[in-house]
């Protein structure tokens, strides 16, 4: 990308905690909270289906800042 994104140890650890905890455990603990939502009526289809499609943007938008070289 032209000198915008850089890796380097701390930015690689940071990327590896947001891995592990947003890819990994977040999600298998969400199934089963917005399973009893939506069997309770406190959310909807449509706002589950909101919820499945924004997180992997919000992921995304987490990895990307720790790679951003704002110095450059």
């Amino acid at each position: 990308m032209d000198g915008f994104l850089r890796v380097d140890a701390l930015s690689a650890l940071i990327i590896g905690l947001n891995h592990f905890v947003r890819g990994w455990l977040a999600p298998i603990y969400a199934v089963g909270y917005l399973r009893a939502d939506v069997r309770a009526g406190r959310i909807t289809d449509g706002q589950l289906r909101q919820y499945y499609v924004l997180t992997p943007l919000f992921r995304g938008r987490m990895l990307l800042v720790p790679l951003a070289d704002i110095w450059a």
